[in-house]
């Protein structure tokens, strides 16, 4: 198992180079930690979809 260190600079994650840590530097986002909780807030102010042709009593549900 890997673990990652949620205090990690952004800039050592893979397919983050100086420029694209630039750019998550406007939106406060430095560390690994602030990368997955900048993400998990967009989830909570999503609004459920349901999957069409999915069972109504089954939790078959996308976030968009």
């Amino acid at each position: 198992m890997v673990f990652l260190d949620l205090n990690l600079d952004v800039r050592y994650l893979k397919g983050v180079g100086p420029a694209r840590a630039k750019l998550l530097k406007a939106l406060d986002i430095k560390t690994v930690k602030d990368l997955l909780f900048f993400f998990s807030k967009g989830l909570y102010r999503s609004h459920p979809h349901e999957i069409e042709g999915s069972d109504r009593r089954s939790k078959n549900h996308f976030f968009s």
